[in-house]
């Protein structure tokens, strides 16, 4: 017997195998992590390109005492330029041999720092007063006798912190792990969410448009060829998934062989892995399958009520929209992550992709509750699934003259 559900179904896969715009889909988060990346790369080497270039003239001792605390907070020094007097420094400065000079005089009494105007390097005046300040104390506190021991103890800052006895309540690092994590999270959605909703936009829409589903369902119940079309939906996201996973490996192969890998360090991504347990990173993953399930199953639904071409891409821009609503709240959930509406939001399955991965992070919920809500999540996307397929099946060869939102209302009014 032929399997009508799977001809369809493959029929949808390769069809978009063979699409460029699909691959397009595929890598246009990688080429954006890659502009991001080259972008925050040249910025970084700006900055560091804006640090003057400095020459220290003092007396040996507190010349050299200078330059050794200055590399030590990684300034650029030309140690080799010898300067007397103002004159060498004008030279110096005129032929850019540095961007500014520092002159300490007759032990401190006098300092001066040097630079040419026009110059566009950044002015260090601030922090370079901060560490003479804390040399002439440490070497006047040489001179009447204490050691550099018994002079730390003089200086040392007063250990302080806070600690919080509620439980559960966040901390710095938690609400950093947090934002870092929801946003990954959100963005995944987002971007696979979008391109998702484009497709089985097209698959359900332009047949019935066009027409062509008097055809097909002539061939094929209305209910076996929806069901053919999520089901080479699901294996496009399977394909995409595995296309990220074998990158992601390779990747990490290349780095650490190329002996790059410092690149991946930077990110402490193994830091913010094992900042959690197991169960909570099974519980994220979950979230954001179900989550992109049930968006593909509301567009299948809206779809449904498709009967124009144009009414396609006001669908796609509808769910589209409902896709940034979990950003929204979960960046309320970082500030106010126990207000009413965060926690009543955290079990909605439109929105519980934001508050509720916000809330898990922040330790203000424990695993049951994610347990929770991702159970009303799958629950919800078997009834939104058995009412997308009734729809689709009472309507594939209903044609209407009015928007999609038009027909929608009118509906609602009749029940």
């Amino acid at each position: 017997m032929i399997n009508k559900r799977q001809i369809i179904a493959e029929n949808v896969f390769k069809r978009r195998l063979l699409s460029l715009s699909y691959y397009w889909m595929i890598f246009a988060p990688f080429l954006l992590l890659i502009i991001s990346g080259s972008i925050a790369y040249f910025a970084s080497k700006t900055v560091a390109k804006n640090e003057p270039k400095i020459a220290v003239v003092a007396q040996p001792k507190i010349k050299q005492a200078v330059e050794t605390l200055l590399l030590k907070d990684d300034y650029q020094l030309n140690q080799k330029l010898n300067l007397h007097n103002h004159e060498e420094i004008k030279r110096a400065l005129a032929k850019k041999k540095v961007d500014g000079v520092l002159l300490i005089a007759k032990d401190f009494k006098q300092v001066s720092y040097f630079y040419q105007t026009g110059n566009d390097k950044n002015l260090p005046t601030q922090e370079l007063a901060s560490i003479l300040n804390q040399l002439k104390s440490s070497l006047v506190a040489q001179s009447v006798g204490l050691t550099a021991k018994q002079w730390q103890e003089i200086t040392a800052v007063v250990p302080f912190k806070t600690v919080a006895l509620k439980q559960g309540k966040a901390n710095e690092a938690n609400k950093t792990s947090a934002q870092i994590i929801s946003m990954i999270v959100v963005v995944i959605l987002f971007v696979i969410i979008s391109s998702y909703v484009g497709i089985v936009g097209s698959e359900l829409g332009n047949e019935k448009s066009s027409h062509l589903i008097e055809a097909l369902l002539a061939a094929v119940p209305a209910k076996e060829h929806f069901n053919g079309k999520m089901l080479g939906v699901i294996y496009l996201i399977c394909f995409q998934v595995l296309v990220y996973t074998l990158v992601g490996g390779l990747s990490y192969l290349v780095l650490n062989v190329t002996g790059y890998n410092g690149i991946i360090k930077k990110f402490q991504l193994s830091k913010l892995w094992l900042s959690f347990t197991p169960q909570f990173w099974i519980i994220i993953a979950l979230i954001i399958i179900l989550s992109l399930v049930f968006y593909i199953l509301l567009t299948a639904l809206l779809t449904a009520y498709v009967s124009r071409v144009e009414d396609i891409n006001q669908i796609s821009t509808l769910v589209t929209f409902l896709a940034m609503l979990p950003y929204v709240l979960g960046i309320m959930a970082l500030s106010a992550p126990n207000m009413l509406i965060n926690k009543v939001l955290s079990y909605v399955p439109f929105t519980l992709s934001g508050p509720m991965v916000v809330r898990l992070a922040l330790g203000e919920v424990d695993i049951l509750s994610g347990w929770l809500a991702v159970i009303i999540m799958f629950v919800s996307i078997c009834g939104l699934y058995y009412l997308a397929a009734s729809v689709y099946q009472r309507n594939a060869l209903t044609y209407s003259n009015k928007t999609v939102m038009a027909t929608i209302i009118q509906i609602l009014r009749r029940k």
